[in-house]
């Protein structure tokens, strides 16, 4: 139970559940709960779900007592620590957050604004990436919002848009600007949780067929960039290729509204993705892993000439045939 500084002085204003998938978040996860905790927007209820962390998440937690809900689970991964969050939140509406990511004031009160004026059943907003300096120190966030937004609006101004050919091309919908409708993500199935990374871009392509979305001008949150989040070795499935091929295969080019960027662009674009895998797994030492996605490529899609060189240079190191074993310049 929460502390009634969370309960609604407005009853027509519908309860919005937070979820917080954390794993091993001890440093960032109080500066996200905290910037939940600095909306205005009532009622809230703030659901952490720990993925089986092993540092002192948990008792950083602890330390909010009742203003945030506790759920633990055995690492399973972000996609099944959210379907859980979903599961247990009494809320009308889901809104997401990274462990490591950070709202801005208002952030919920404008998207339910929004989501009221346009009738839509989920909004998304722009956001900002957030890096540290030199010396490892992350710059206030209103700082960066001053210092980065440039052009990007201030204004809480949403569009309905019917997003799937746009998706097609490009993730636009980040996870931690999202609020949608609890029944929504219920009957659409929620995270794939089979999938360990993009399990949210194919929940927005999934969700895309089925409902606009408003689309809110206003940063509304940052996106913080470190180490822990971005140094890895390649997948072993390069899961941008499954998402949008998938997608392309069940549903085409075409969106609900008509629109489409066409099948060339499309198939431009999963060329990328398989060239970029395979580039990266090459460089990573298993070039046959890249020539899998490649052969894949070529009976789904046709390799495209970037493809063809890049498939012959890694088919010709592997063998021995050849000196090239950097793929710097393979169209990575």
């Amino acid at each position: 139970m929460q502390t009634d500084e969370f309960r609604s002085t407005n009853l027509a204003a519908p309860l919005v559940s937070v979820v917080v998938p954390v794993y091993n978040g001890e440093k960032y996860i109080r500066c996200a709960i905290d910037s939940v905790l600095a909306q205005d927007y009532r009622p809230l209820e703030i659901i952490v779900v720990d993925d089986g962390s092993s540092d002192a998440t948990l008792q950083v937690l602890a330390d909010y007592g009742d203003r945030i809900r506790v759920f633990s689970q055995p690492n399973k991964g972000s996609a099944a620590a959210r379907n859980m969050g979903t599961r247990v939140a009494e809320g009308a509406f889901i809104a997401f957050i990274d462990a490591d990511d950070y709202w801005f004031p208002g952030k919920i009160s404008a998207q339910m604004a929004a989501l009221r004026e346009t009738g839509c059943r989920m909004s998304f907003s722009q956001f900002l990436f957030w890096c540290a300096d030199d010396k490892g120190i992350w710059p206030e966030p209103e700082y960066v919002l001053a210092e980065k937004s440039g052009s990007r609006s201030m204004e809480a101004f949403a569009e309905p848009k019917w997003v799937y050919a746009d998706l097609l091309l490009d993730c636009l919908v980040w996870t931690s600007t999202v609020v949608v409708e609890r029944d929504a993500l219920l009957q659409i199935g929620g995270f794939d949780e089979d999938l360990r990374k993009g399990q949210d871009y194919d929940l927005w392509l999934r969700l895309s067929r089925e409902l606009q979305m408003a689309s809110l001008a206003q940063v509304t949150a940052l996106y913080r960039t470190h180490g822990e989040s971005i140094t890895h070795a390649p997948n072993s499935r390069c899961f941008e290729y499954e998402i949008v091929s998938n997608a392309v295969k069940r549903w085409g080019v075409t969106g609900p509204d008509g629109r489409t960027p066409g099948k060339a662009v499309v198939v431009k674009r999963i060329r990328r993705a398989a060239c970029n895998f395979a580039s990266s797994h090459w460089k990573w030492g298993n070039p046959g892993t890249g020539l899998d996605l490649l052969d894949r490529l070529r009976r789904e899609y046709g390799l495209g000439i970037e493809g063809m060189i890049l498939y012959a240079r890694i088919f010709l190191a592997k063998a021995g045939l050849s000196g090239l074993n950097n793929p710097r310049g393979s169209g990575s």
